[in-house]
């Protein structure tokens, strides 16, 4: 025989032992079914016993009585039917998704308790099932949009949210994947923003908490909320068919949405206080999730840059150290250090980028990184944050010791190239440094903070051919006379 009527025989048995009763038979009915339906050949009308066949296997995956791990798996094989087994009986599988579509929607509009909810979550999957074997058209995504408002809705009447945000992330994520994003933009924004404000929820609740036990719990449920939405910002999910772009301007407030007030909520509701004691090293963690998980979306989006200028005009210090981690993720930090570099007189945002800079200065010091490849690259990187740093309103501690690290970190005996930089050292670097130097009494802090920064910056403009070699001896004689 053809092999659609082969195809076509076999599941026409699968559906007789299913249709016979016994509960022993389904499981491995189930399986064979979804094995055979992939061999299907996909041409038009070739298997008219599906539908007896998925009436079947859909009817025992609702029946109450069956173990909720037993429908599940029974679910999971009419996933694996495959695109041309549906494509063979177009008719079979609209009108499975219509009826399905119907029951989501009235029984999730009604769910007022746990058993109800439980229902929803077995209509949803059959529906989830077939839809994500089927082409992703403009009517794929408006029943995608109607499945995801469904099961949002149903999460009040939900005994534990937190447990219907996984199962919403678990059957929405891979049903939206592979479409066009601009298909998908609202029920994809709707789902983003759950688990966006899941993550806010129980990070505040870990810090409110009355109990460590409970604070703890909380903790946990921010964390894993959080890799949900790595999951949602990942080119594994959904943004593989587009709209990288827009959803990372979204999250860097610059594209008013939903999304975006959801995303500012959740970073700021994750403001370390000390790293090292309970809620917060939980949180510290699910912190540095969302960090990477947005600097992998602007690498979707291959506009890396976008978080590193979001930095940069920053007003509020917690959304500055949030969007200069991110900018500096998987990346070499050197490159974005300038481009992140404040462009505003906050203090506290200067003294972040200082501390950042110092780190960054320090690693591209190694000996295996100054002379590697790129290393001229990561000079000419340094030498313009170098040139940022001089910009900053004033020259303090956090300043000093960057300014140090900056000039070690470049070429041992060798000078400020840029001569941008080499003016910026000499007309702002400099007189900050013989001020702080020349006050008296003269501290210990002075000497040991602004002592070094001085010394590395004259050092760093003592090489070279220009006035500024001058501008360098000349402060260090004053310097030096100043000191006795």
């Amino acid at each position: 025989r053809s092999r659609g009527a082969a195809v076509d025989a076999a599941l026409g048995a699968c559906a007789r032992a299913l249709s016979r009763g016994e509960v022993p038979l389904v499981a491995p009915a189930a399986q064979a079914a979804a094995r055979v339906a992939q061999l299907a050949s996909g041409a038009p009308n070739t298997l008219p016993r599906l539908a007896q066949l998925v009436d079947q296997l859909v009817g025992w995956a609702l029946d109450v009585s069956m173990e909720r791990r037993d429908a599940r798996a029974l679910t999971d094989n009419l996933a694996r039917f495959g695109l041309n087994c549906w494509r063979s009986e177009r008719v079979v599988a609209q009108t499975l998704v219509r009826n399905l579509d119907q029951d989501l929607s009235r029984l999730s509009a009604s769910a007022r308790d746990e058993t109800q909810v439980i229902q929803v979550a077995s209509v949803a999957r059959c529906l989830s099932a077939v839809l994500r074997n089927l082409e992703r058209d403009a009517a794929h995504a408006q029943t995608c949009s109607r499945f995801v408002d469904a099961l949002l809705s149903a999460r009040t009447a939900a005994q534990e949210p937190h447990a219907w945000d996984d199962v919403c992330h678990e059957l929405c994520i891979d049903l939206l994947k592979g479409s066009d994003f601009r298909l998908i933009e609202q029920p994809y924004g709707r789902c983003l923003e759950q688990q966006l404000t899941a993550v806010t929820t129980h990070a505040l609740d870990a810090v409110g908490a009355d109990s460590s036990k409970s604070s703890a719990k909380h903790a946990r449920r921010c964390g894993r909320a959080a890799g949900r939405v790595a999951a949602w910002l990942s080119v594994q999910g959904p943004l593989s068919g587009g709209g990288a772009s827009e959803i990372l301007g979204a999250c860097l407030d610059s594209t008013p949405s939903n999304v975006s007030t959801a995303f500012r909520d959740c970073r700021r509701s994750l403001v370390i206080q000390d790293a090292n004691k309970e809620p917060y090293t939980t949180l510290f963690e699910a912190r540095k999730k969302l960090a990477k998980a947005l600097a992998a979306l602007a690498t979707l989006a291959r506009q890396p840059e976008r978080v590193a200028r979001a930095a940069s005009i920053a007003t509020d210090a917690d959304d500055y150290a949030f969007f200069l981690d991110a900018a500096l993720r998987d990346v070499d930090g050197s490159a974005r250090l300038c481009e992140a570099a404040p462009q505003n007189n906050n203090r506290d945002n200067w003294d972040a980028w200082c501390r950042t800079a110092s780190s960054v200065a320090k690693g591209a010091a190694q000996p295996a990184r100054s002379r590697g490849a790129g290393a001229a690259a990561r000079r000419e990187a340094l030498e313009k944050a170098l040139q940022a740093l001089c910009n900053a309103p004033s020259f303090e501690g956090e300043c000093f010791q960057a300014l140090t690290a900056l000039c070690d970190a470049l070429p041992h005996g060798a000078g400020v190239k840029a001569l941008e930089t080499r003016e910026a050292l000499a007309t702002k670097a400099l007189p900050s440094l013989i001020k702080r130097l020349r006050r008296r009494p003269v501290s210990n802090k002075d000497l040991n903070h602004a002592g070094p920064a001085f010394a590395a910056c004259a050092s760093r403009l003592a090489s070279g051919d220009d006035q500024y070699v001058d501008s360098a001896a000349t402060a260090s004689l004053q310097v030096i006379t100043s000191l006795g």
